[in-house]
């Protein structure tokens, strides 16, 4: 797999050459050595020029300091958390669910849920840590219909699209052959404009009989008692409309939380509507790294992504060319709202990286005869194959070195409902 910049530092070089011919390397943890490989070298040079002076002594430079930043999109692996490639410590951060748990904890968070988190970029760019992680789904309710030769399906109004990046869990729910109409979802994802389409990042099938609805939208046909979203009706004369002081009109971008009153035609009994937004919550004069969809391109240096504006000056890497409906991910600094990119990376979606997923965790339960264990925290299930790489140094006996309750970190690839390892070490 080749880096996304079009120069690369010596020392970048060298790290890749290292690597096994045999193995794929994925793009960010290309980008990300290159980075800190010619961060190393910036701070080489301004150590050995010093600070000059009568006595000839260098000057210690300072200590660089943590940003703060504002990270959006799927969470790709744990221990603590990874978004967009970064490894987020959450310990002590505000955990909410679907903004009903304020209280939620970190066992709570899933693979594939799509996350705004607060908090700070370290200055080598592959770690951070949250004071703040908030996650809703964008829409939960019955299977209205399947179109398998698209990869895609459709709840209340919504067209969800699979791709091979999409997680799915709940109920042995593997892959969208898995799925049939009726059975009840919920969908998290990156939306288009509208909020009608939705790129389908996690995808977990609820019990049978669950009855909770959620739905993103706008509201049309507004009355005292009802409104439609994508031509599902809503019955909000009993619901609280929570910020909402003057109430509801049509036009409105809401999010819903209710139950299910009818699957055909779909009627949702709503208990909460309260304002949303389809944007990935950045905040003026922070770093943001976020991942979303293409939603306006004015230029290829000038577009919008979830609706937030992002500008790419000279300078800037970029991979790719944005268009509407594309996947990308962009990193840079926000100023009256608007992303001035120094990094722009169009996602390829019909293949995933080969390590676009890692985690460090303890083993949970361990089942060598079928190659496969289970992580203690998160519930992610990863299997090994012969392609596996294990690293002799930590685990010179391969698989016959597991046990549970000891820590690895595992690199590899969402296939469905699991975690196929490309490399597992064990972890210090």
């Amino acid at each position: 797999m080749t880096t996304r910049h079009d120069e690369r530092s010596i020392a970048a070089r060298s790290a890749i050459a290292a690597t096994s011919a045999a193995r794929t390397v994925s793009l960010r943890t290309i980008r990300r050595t290159i980075f800190l490989a010619a961060s190393a070298s910036v701070a080489a040079i301004l150590v050995a020029c010093g600070g000059g002076g009568d006595g000839g002594t260098a000057s210690t430079p300072a200590a660089p300091t943590a940003t703060q930043a504002t990270f959006s999109g799927p969470i790709t692996g744990f221990g603590s958390i990874f978004v967009n490639g970064v490894r987020i410590d959450n310990t002590g951060a505000t955990i909410t669910l679907d903004e009903d748990n304020p209280n939620a904890g970190a066992d709570d968070l899933r693979l594939g849920m799509v996350v705004d988190v607060q908090g700070q970029r370290d200055p080598g760019g592959t770690t951070g840590k949250a004071t703040a992680i908030a996650s809703r789904s964008f829409v939960q309710g019955p299977v209205s219909a399947i179109d398998t030769a698209n990869n895609a399906f459709t709840v209340f109004g919504v067209k969800v699209n699979v791709f091979p990046t999409t997680v799915f869990d709940g109920n042995s729910l593997s892959s969208l052959a898995g799925l049939a109409v009726g059975n009840i979802v919920e969908v998290h994802g990156l939306p288009d404009s509208a909020g009608t389409t939705v790129k389908a990042t996690r995808i977990e099938r609820k019990n049978a009989g669950t009855t909770d609805a959620r739905l993103i939208g706008t509201a049309q046909g507004v009355t005292a008692t009802t409104f439609t979203i994508n031509g599902v009706t809503i019955n909000y004369a009993a619901s609280v409309l929570d910020k909402l002081p003057n109430g509801l009109t049509s036009g409105t971008l809401v999010r819903v939380k209710g139950t299910l009153a009818s699957a055909s035609p779909a009627v949702i009994t709503a208990s909460r509507v309260r304002p949303a937004s389809l944007q990935p919550q950045v905040a003026n004069g922070q770093v943001a790294e976020i991942e979303g969809t293409v939603t306006a391109v004015r230029s290829s240096t000038d577009f919008d992504v979830g609706g937030i504006r992002v500008t790419v000056p000279s300078g800037a890497t970029i991979d790719g060319t944005p268009v509407v409906g594309g996947r990308v991910e962009v990193k840079g600094t926000v100023a009256n709202g608007v992303v001035t990119a120094t990094l722009v990376h169009v996602e390829d979606e019909a293949h995933e990286a080969n390590e676009a997923n890692e985690f460090h965790s303890t083993i949970g339960t361990l089942d060598k005869a079928n190659q496969s264990f289970t992580l203690a925290s998160n519930g992610v299930t990863v299997k090994w194959n012969s392609s596996t790489v294990f690293d002799t140094a930590t685990l010179p006996n391969g698989a016959n070195d597991l046990v549970v309750g000891m820590r690895l970190e595992v690199k590899g690839q969402v296939q469905g409902n699991i975690v196929v390892a490309t490399r597992i070490k064990r972890d210090n």
